[in-house]
C-alpha cells in the first residue's frame, strides 16, 4: 500500500453513515501499522494478492460469518506492534486481551489464518 489507496478509499467508507459492508483489504504489501489502520477504520480482513485463491475464499467466508481475517504472514508482525502499542500506553488493561490475541495466534498460524472475534 505504497500511496495508501486502499486506506483512504476505507476512510471514505466509515465516514459514510452505514457500516453494512464488510471489507477485505487486497494489498500487495502492508506494514503492520497499515493492518492496524484498515482494522480501525473498518476492514474486517486484510489478505495479500499473492495468497492462494482458497486462502481468499476462506478469507470472505469468514469475514462474512461475522470474524475478522489477517494472513498468518501478517500475524507475527502485528503482534508485535500490539505490544508495542500496550507498552507505549503504560500496560493498562487491554495487556490481557494482547495476549488473549497473541495465544490465538500462535494456535491458529498453522492453518494458515488468524481469526478473532
Amino acid at each position: 500500500m505504497p500511496r495508501n489507496p486502499g486506506l483512504e478509499a476505507l476512510r471514505e467508507l466509515s465516514s459514510g453513515s452505514t457500516n453494512s459492508v464488510r471489507v477485505i483489504l487486497l494489498t500487495a504489501a502492508a506494514e503492520k501499522n497499515q493492518i492496524v489502520e484498515a482494522l480501525q477504520l473498518g476492514a474486517r480482513g486484510v489478505v495479500l494478492k499473492d495468497s492462494a485463491t482458497q486462502l481468499l475464499l476462506k478469507s470472505i467466508h469468514t469475514v462474512m460469518a461475522g470474524e475478522y481475517w489477517v494472513g498468518r504472514e501478517s500475524v507475527s508482525n502485528l503482534v508485535q506492534y500490539l505490544r508495542t502499542l500496550v507498552q507505549s500506553s503504560g500496560g493498562r488493561s487491554t495487556t490481557e486481551e494482547i495476549r488473549s490475541y497473541a495465544a490465538r495466534a500462535r494456535n491458529r498460524i498453522g492453518c494458515g489464518c488468524w481469526l478473532f472475534q
